[in-house]
């Protein structure tokens, strides 16, 4: 006993045809946001209590973050300034800068060679990222 299967028509080729465009659509649109990097100059914080891939917030409710020292865009003697950065580890962040990019969120620190969680919790203040 066969069962029966659908002839195959041009507008039922059609309609599979479309149907699978629509999902490769879908997934094309889906990767390309979870591979999103952030533009520089856009303002992306993380939000307290969130997980660090839930990050990016356009709300004009967040708080800018604010802190004396710039480390984007601040040389040896600025960084410095910050407590617990010393030349050895200011010339650190400054290399990572170069090789990486900027920094967009706070745990970008913690890929700086002398920086972990705690080193960071104790400097939180004292810079931005702006």
């Amino acid at each position: 006993m066969h069962g029966k299967t659908k002839k195959r028509t041009p507008e039922r080729e059609r309609s599979i045809l479309l149907c699978l465009s629509y999902l490769f659509w879908a997934v094309l649109l889906v990767l390309i946001v979870l591979n999103a990097k952030p533009q520089p100059g856009s303002r992306q914080y993380l939000l307290q209590g969130r997980s660090p891939t839930v990050r990016r917030s356009f709300s004009p409710f967040v708080p800018e973050p604010v802190g004396p020292v710039n480390v984007n865009t601040a040389g040896v003697e600025e960084l410095c300034q910050i407590k617990y950065v010393g030349p050895s580890l200011a010339e650190s962040i400054i290399l990572e800068r170069e090789l990486n990019g900027p920094f967009y969120y706070r745990e970008d620190l913690l890929n700086v060679k002398g920086i972990g969680e705690k080193t960071l919790q104790k400097m939180d203040g004292q810079f931005c990222l702006n």
